[in-house]
Parts: structure tokens; C-alpha cells; sequence
């Protein structure tokens, strides 16, 4: 129900006491007069040819329909779909603030594309939800309210006729007409001063949109206010023609004037408005000069010249029309539907949806309207891709990809034809106005044979559709596609090397030389077999072979060439590995300072990608280094983990690097079993490591972690406690002597544990290098354990190991030794009153170390106050007690 004029006028009061915070766009009066006074300083003469022309490109080289359909695409996806007082809103641009812009003009103009799109179509579904939401946001922001009335009101209530009249339209829905209605009271008892530009081109934009509304409404006060203001703007141009072309502000200019005029006086005298457009329209300006908003000013000039072919019919404003909306078009470099307002916005190609509705409206749809357009388009494809080279005899299937162009439903059938070998055509199907579908044709076709044909294989696809109307035209559209056809050919042999008794399991990815990005074909062989390329022939000529290996061997690259009637085997030997670079840190490059160091050895190293998979087979290989980089968390998974311990158990010898190994809490168990270590202090902040003992050989060598010839990624080196079975090899001070490094046994193989990154070591200063330290690593960890070497003797008695961080106010590691047996245990925290707190251990003590924490939390989860407290270890045999100091 259209709402009383009593409530409108309540409606607006309470409305102008409130402005839309988030609308930054509009101008004061401050800045409109500075932009006046720089406009009076350019004075020189102007000629309509002002600015820079873009090519044109022709007509039936744009498909004016899809690019109207991506607008209305890229709109929909600028919309605010959040609940709130601005959901349904438009967004002003596509990045930085002004993507938070969200206003009544926006949402308007985008309701009117919208609108049209469904007028054109006859889909009032595809934005239907859109529109919705848009009119949701304009009942409660009305194009009056914002910005407090004066030019930009004016010119939102020109948006807010069009929005109206395009919707209903589109839908029959009359629902919005009171919408109109207040915009028209609005523009009634508001006139501009026409004593600006801004304000003359606003009233322009204002009663243009409201003549028509008049008319609709049969409201002859409204038209006749329509004319009266019209006839003082169009006295304003002849006052001075020049302002046709010369007379921009803010976002509008002497176009927006115009456009006014001819959709009001004009139109409703044409007669009258075709002498006066054959006496000033020649004035109007082709392309604005290059400025912040200057595609506004353009797409106005286009609107108005497109409104002055409507009257006179004259095609020089029907030419030039055209020529703005293919040089807006061509600002769209991002091929999404939208384009910038200007200069401001062209370098971080920050699009905006309102100069966007403009080009749609004010360009793309007088020439689309101009239709109907009945275009469609082709582009042929197939399977295996044709874009490599295809074999003889492989059965290929082709498809078709369509997309309708225009703005008519077609009919279509495509056919495919080689000239003799192959030939079908597809079923026929209606494809709806933009829309696109791929169509595969029913006959599988198999290759010719290379010496049947002459070279190259093409094959033509011809699109024949129609327009689903009587008595249509038939337009045909035309693609060909060519097959790079080769001969077949194979490849086999044995796969073999020195640690292996028959031929090795391997995978080979297979290329072709011409194209060594994309594998033609792969396969895996087990270990005894005779390799080949498998069911998958190869091109003749130059190919490559790349062999992934087990972890004992290094991977091979090979180039073959082979013929299409090769029966000669093509064998393989392989190199085995000196040593296996496990690189676990992340997708950093950090691995290439331990593999340049040890090639400086002479070590022939295989690099193997933990991110990839899970480390592989390591059986015969001599010895192992495991590096993590920075990482923090999931350093060594469990998985990692029972690897190191398979290895070691079998006699290898591995050495492990990382800076923050320690901090993770999934590795503490592990690092007190395997390496017989535990934390000491989570971040030293000392850079170097000094060595010691000769297990390795280490004694006097130090190691500095930072310089340019180092990964320079130390930020947080810890410090350990070696246990009963590990010996520290590294300190990081010679006075407090934290431990940084350790070795020991374990099972029958050989480890040495560095709590820092050993990538960072740049052997400058006249510290030792990274060679020379992975040179006595290797040394000692590919040394043969004796058999009366191993873990040290198990101790016989229980014993508490300092809590450490103590005091804390994280949690506290708290670890004992036990002896051999099965030894019942429990470890519980109690208060300076002898009240127990929580337990931290009820069980069977394990063999050796054992270890728990605590949060510093009672039996049910509740924080404890600060203080002191008592953890007291009690067997059968035994109670052991020490104090630890919580601080919150």
C-alpha cells in the first residue's frame, strides 16, 4: 500500500537527522569549490576529441551479452550477504576501504542490471534473491536519506525511479511503486540550486528518472515540474554549448545534464529535441580526459549520446555510443564484468560496482536492446588432451564446448569431421541466452596410423544453430583442431645395482622430450622384475626416464631415444647412497646447506622430501641425518619416530637436527626412551656450540649458529639433560655448560641428537665448518657397535630426577629412573599440609626413564593457587620427594 504523504514527510525529517556513516564518496561544499577553482585554472580550449581513444573493436567481436551477464555476476558477488542494517547493500569497490562502502545509489543501480537481465532472459530466478535483498536494503536506507539531502539525495532518488521501473518491469510486481513515489515527492519539493555543475547534472539525473514515473502515475504536477526544471538546465547549456564537454563534477557531468533533458522534454517534444540536438549535441564529449573518476564522466556522455540516436536517429550518436562502451570494455582487464571509476583505481585493479551498473546501463544495454542478438560460439576439444602429442591407434573422444552469446534461446548441432577417417554429428539441444555447455559426440574415433595420413591430423567442428523463433536464420560458426600424431614405441630392460642381488623395485615416470612437465605414462616395479613403459606406448624419438629408487640408491634421470620397432633392452645401474638427507622442515630451503656441505665430502646424497610421503625402505642405507628446520609442532610425528627406531634397532646410524624439537610435547617420550635426554631450557639464546669427548670425534671444535654462510634461522636453540645412557658431545657455555648435543646407542645403532639447527653452522669466525663436523659424524656413527657396547647397565634403585622448568607456570616435567622389573608406582603432588593435590602416576613403571607433567591443576581440572608444592614418588622399596614452586 503506497504510504501517506503525512508519513513520508515524517519519514524524510527523521531521516535527515541521520547519515549513513559508512558513505565516504560524497563531496562537501568545500570540496566541490576547490575542484571548481582548479577547474577555472584550466582554461585552455577543449575540442569534443579531447582524451585518449582505444581501438574500437568490432561489433561482432565483442559478445556484448556474456560481458552483461559477468557484470551481473560480479555485482552478486560485491552484495552484503551478512545479516545487519547493511545486508543487501552493494560495496563500493573490490579492495581496501572501499570494499566496507556499502550504499543506497550502489544498491539501486544494481537492481536495475539485475532487472534488465531478467527482462532480456525471461530468468527472474538466476538474481531473484539478489533484488530481494537489495530492496530490503533500500527500505531501510530510501535514496533521500542519504547524505543528508542536497545533490546526492537528488541524484539517489534519479537511481531509485530507474531501480523501480526496471523491477517492475522485469516482474510485474507494483509493490515497489511507493518506493518511487517518495523519491518523486522528494525531487518535487527539493529543487537544486542550479548554480553548480554538480547540482545542475544531479536535478538532470533526478527528473530524468522521474518523467517516466510521472507519466506511469498519470501525476501531471510531477511531469510539468519535470519540464520547468529541464527547460532551466537546458537554458544553462545554451548559455554556454561548451559545457557539454567541459563540465564535470564528483561523479557526474554535462552528460548526466543532458541525458535529463532528452529523457524528459525531449521525449515528450521530440520534434523540438531533434533541432535542438542538430544544433549542440556535436558538442558532447567523445572520451574524457584521463582522471580519478573519469569512466563516470564517459559512461554519462555514453548514456546521453545513446539518448540522442533514440531522438534524432542519427547513427554518428548511434557510432560514438558504441565507441564508449568498447573502450569502457576494454577496462575490464580481469575479464570479471567490472571496471574502475578511473586512475585512482586502475594500478591495484580495484574494480567498483557503481561505474560498473553504469557501463551496463548506460553502454551495454542500448546495444544489446538494439538486437535481438542471436551469436554463438565453438571451441573444440578432446580426450587425451590435444594439446600433447597423441599415438596411432588410441581411441580419442571429442567434445564440443558451446556458449550462447546472444539473447535468444538457439537451437544447435555441432559436427566434426577429419576428411574421411571420422565423422559425427552431436544430438541437438537448446541452449538458453549465456549459458554454456560441453557436448561430447557419441562415436569414439581411433587414430590413423601415421604413414595413412598425411601430417598434421586436423579435424573440423562446425556449430550450426538458430534462434527459437518462426522462420529463423541459420548461423553456422566454425573450429578446427589439430592432433600432433607420432608412432608407437617401447621401451625395457633391468633395473640393478651394487646392493641388491637382482634388479631393484623402482617407479619410472615417463616424458616425452618435447614436452618434460607432463608425464605420458609411469609404473611401478617390483623387485626381480624386467622393467618396461608398461600398457601405454611411448612417442618415437626422445624420451626420459625419471627412476625413484629405494632410499639406498640414488634417484636416476635417463635419456633414451627409441624407434617405433626398438627390440633392443636399454639396462640401468645405480648408484648407491653414502647417506639419507630427511628434509622435514617445512618447505624451507634449509636442506641445501647440510647437502652442499656434505657434496664438499664427497658424499653422494639422497634427498628425500618428508612433506611428500613417509620416509621409505632404509635397509643398507650407511647412515641417516634428519633435519626439522623451525619447526615447533609435529617435528617428529609417531610415525617419524618408530622409523628412527626401526633404523637404529637394525644398526644404523642417524643424526638429528632441529631447534625446537624439544618444545614439542609429542616428542618428549621418544627423546627420553631413544636418545635418553629431556629438556632443560626451552629457548638459550646462545648461538654457538662447543665440542667435547670423542664420541664423535668432536673435542675443540666450535660451532657458530649465525653468519652469512649459515641458514641464520636460530631464533630459539634449546638446551637438554643428558640421562643415564646418553653422553653430551656439544655445550652452548663453557661456564654454565648447558648441553646441546648428545650421542649414545641404542639397540645396535649409533645416534647424535643436536638441540639446535645444524643448518645455521657457517663455519666463519674460525669456527669449525659443517663439513668438518659431518665428516667425524660420519665417521662414528657408520662405526660397527661392539656387542658389549649398547645402553648402559640398567640401574637397581629408583631415582626422583629434577623437575624442571622449576618454578613454573606452564607445567612441570617430572621424571624418574626405575630399575629392571615390573615396579608398582605412584607419583602424586601434595600441598605444605600434607593434603594430596593430584595424582600424576598410578601404574607399572617402565625400564629405565620415565616421565609426566603437570599443569599445575588439582584432581578436577581446577587451577591450584600459587605456592609451593611436594611431588612424592612411592614403591614398595621406595618414597622419593622433591619441591616444586607454581607461580600463576
Amino acid at each position: 500500500m503506497r504510504p501517506s504523504l503525512t508519513f513520508l514527510a515524517t519519514f524524510i525529517v527523521l531521516a535527515v537527522c541521520q547519515t549513513l556513516a559508512t558513505a565516504t564518496p560524497y563531496w562537501t561544499e568545500e570540496e566541490l569549490e576547490a575542484e571548481r577553482q582548479q577547474a577555472r585554472q584550466e582554461q585552455s580550449p577543449r575540442n569534443i576529441e579531447t582524451g585518449t581513444r582505444l581501438p574500437r573493436t568490432p561489433l561482432d567481436e565483442i559478445a556484448y551479452f556474456v560481458k552483461y551477464r559477468q557484470l551481473c555476476d560480479f555485482l552478486a558477488g560485491l552484495q552484503v550477504t551478512i545479516q545487519g542494517q547493511n545486508f543487501g547493500g552493494m560495496r563500493e569497490g573490490e579492495v581496501g576501504g572501499d570494499f566496507s562502502i556499502i550504499q543506497t545509489d550502489n544498491t539501486q543501480e544494481a537492481i536495475r542490471i539485475w532487472s534488465q537481465y531478467a527482462i532480456w532472459t525471461g530468468d527472474t530466478a538466476r538474481y531473484g534473491q539478489n533484488i530481494r535483498n537489495a530492496w530490503t536494503y533500500n527500505i531501510n536506507w530510501p535514496a533521500w536519506r542519504e547524505e543528508g539531502g542536497g545533490y546526492y539525495a537528488m541524484h539517489n532518488c534519479g537511481w531509485g525511479f530507474e531501480a523501480a521501473f526496471k523491477f517492475r518491469e522485469a516482474y510485474s510486481d507494483t509493490s515497489m511503486n511507493w518506493y518511487a513515489d517518495s523519491c518523486a515527492w522528494w525531487v518535487m519539493n527539493n529543487p537544486l540550486s542550479l548554480n553548480s555543475t554538480v547540482n545542475v547534472a544531479a536535478q538532470g539525473l533526478g527528473i530524468g528518472g522521474m518523467y517516466a514515473h510521472a507519466v506511469y502515475r498519470n501525476r501531471n504536477d510531477w511531469r510539468d515540474h519535470t519540464f520547468a526544471r529541464a527547460r532551466l538546465i537546458r537554458n544553462w547549456f545554451e548559455a554556454n554549448p561548451s559545457r557539454l564537454n567541459n563540465a564535470t563534477e564528483w561523479a557526474l557531468c554535462g552528460g548526466t545534464a543532458l541525458w535529463g533533458v532528452c529523457n524528459s522534454l525531449w521525449v515528450a517534444y521530440p520534434d523540438s529535441g531533434e533541432l535542438w540536438i542538430d544544433q549542440y549535441g556535436t558538442q558532447l564529449e567523445t572520451w574524457e580526459a584521463p582522471s580519478s573518476w573519469y569512466h563516470a564522466y564517459n559512461t554519462w556522455y555514453s548514456n546521453a549520446t545513446f539518448r540522442c540516436w533514440e531522438i534524432t536517429g542519427d547513427s554518428l550518436y548511434w557510432n560514438r555510443g558504441v565507441f564508449y562502451a568498447d573502450s569502457l570494455l576494454a577496462f575490464d582487464v580481469d575479464d570479471d564484468g567490472g571496471i574502475p571509476p578511473g586512475t585512482c583505481c586502475i594500478s591495484n585493479g580495484n574494480d567498483h560496482s557503481w561505474v560498473s551498473a553504469y557501463m551496463g546501463w548506460m553502454g551495454l544495454e542500448r546495444i544489446i536492446s538494439a538486437g535481438p542478438i542471436v551469436l554463438a560460439e565453438v571451441q573444440a576439444q578432446a580426450t587425451p588432451d590435444p594439446g600433447l602429442p597423441l599415438l596411432e591407434g588410441d581411441n580419442t573422444t571429442l567434445h564440443a564446448h558451446i556458449a550462447n552469446l546472444g539473447t535468444d534461446s538457439i537451437e544447435c548441432y555441432v559436427t566434426a569431421d577429419d576428411n574421411g577417417n571420422y565423422s559425427s554429428v552431436s544430438q541437438g539441444f537448446i541452449l538458453p541466452p549465456g549459458e554454456e555447455v560441453t557436448v561430447s559426440f557419441p562415436n569414439t574415433w581411433q587414430l590413423p596410423l601415421v604413414e595413412d595420413i598425411a601430417l598434421p591430423l586436423r579435424v573440423q567442428f562446425s556449430l550450426r544453430y538458430w534462434a527459437m523463433t518462426a522462420n529463423p536464420d541459420t548461423f553456422e560458426h566454425g573450429r578446427e583442431i589439430s592432433f600432433d600424431l607420432r608412432r608407437r614405441t617401447n621401451v625395457f630392460g633391468t633395473i640393478t645395482g651394487p646392493l641388491d642381488q637382482s634388479t631393484v623395485p623402482v617407479h619410472i615416470d615417463f616424458y616425452a622430450a618435447e614436452y618434460p612437465d607432463s608425464i605420458w605414462t609411469s609404473v611401478d616395479i617390483a623387485a626381480g622384475e624386467q622393467y618396461s613403459n608398461g600398457n601405454r606406448p611411448l612417442l618415437e624419438g626422445n624420451n626420459r626416464m625419471v627412476i625413484t629408487t629405494p632410499l639406498r640408491y640414488l634417484t636416476e634421470t635417463r635419456d633414451f631415444v627409441t624407434l617405433h620397432d626398438n627390440t633392443d633392452p636399454f639396462d640401468i645401474w645405480l648408484t648407491a647412497s653414502d647417506v639419507v638427507l630427511i628434509d622435514d622442515d617445512s618447505g624451507e630451503d634449509y636442506e641445501t646447506f647440510i647437502t652442499s656441505s656434505l657434496e664438499e665430502n664427497d658424499e653422494a646424497v639422497r634427498l628425500w622430501d618428508r612433506q611428500t610421503s613417509a620416509v621409505g625402505d632404509l635397509s643398507s642405507v650407511p647412515w641417516l641425518i634428519w633435519m626439522t628446520g623451525d619447526d615447533s609442532e609435529n617435528t617428529l610425528t609417531s610415525t617419524d619416530q618408530q622409523t628412527i627406531v626401526n633404523y637404529l634397532q637394525t644398526g644404523g646410524g642417524v643424526l638429528v637436527t632441529g631447534q625446537n624439537i624439544t618444545d614439542d610435547d609429542n616428542t618428549a617420550q621418544f627423546l627420553h626412551d631413544v636418545f635418553y635426554c629431556t629438556q632443560d631450557r626451552e629457548d638459550t639464546d646462545r648461538l654457538r656450540a662447543f665440542g667435547l669427548g670423542d664420541d664423535p670425534d668432536v673435542d675443540g671444535q666450535f660451532l657458530l649458529l649465525l653468519g652469512s654462510q649459515g641458514a641464520a634461522n636460530q631464533t630459539s636453540p634449546s638446551s637438554i639433560t643428558p640421562l643415564d645412557n646418553a653422553t653430551a658431545i656439544f655445550i652452548n657455555d663453557t661456564l654454565t655448560e648447558e648441553v646441546c648435543g648428545i650421542s649414545g646407542v641404542h639397540g645396535t645403532g649409533k645416534f647424535i641428537f643436536l638441540s639446535f639447527g645444524l643448518e645455521a653452522a657457517s663455519g666463519q669466525a674460525g669456527s669449525t665448518s659443517r663439513a668438518q663436523f659431518l665428516a667425524e659424524a660420519k665417521e662414528w656413527l657408520t662405526e660397527t657397535v661392539d656387542a658389549n657396547e649398547g645402553p648402559r647397565q640398567v640401574p637397581h634403585d629408583f631415582s626422583l630426577l629434577p623437575a624442571y622448568p622449576n618454578p613454573f607456570n606452564g607445567s612441570v616435567r617430572i621424571s624418574w629412573i626405575a630399575p629392571a622389573g615390573q615396579t608398582k608406582t605412584t607419583v602424586a603432588v601434595f600441598d605444605l599440609l600434607g593434603r594430596q593435590v593430584s595424582t600424576l602416576f598410578d601404574g607399572e613403571s617402565r625400564t629405565g626413564t620415565n616421565l609426566v607433567t603437570w599443569a599445575g591443576q588439582n584432581a578436577s581440572g581446577i587451577p591450584v593457587a600459587s605456592g609451593t608444592y611436594i611431588v612424592r614418588l612411592t614403591t614398595p622399596a621406595a618414597k622419593l620427594s622433591q619441591t616444586v614452586r607454581y607461580i600463576r
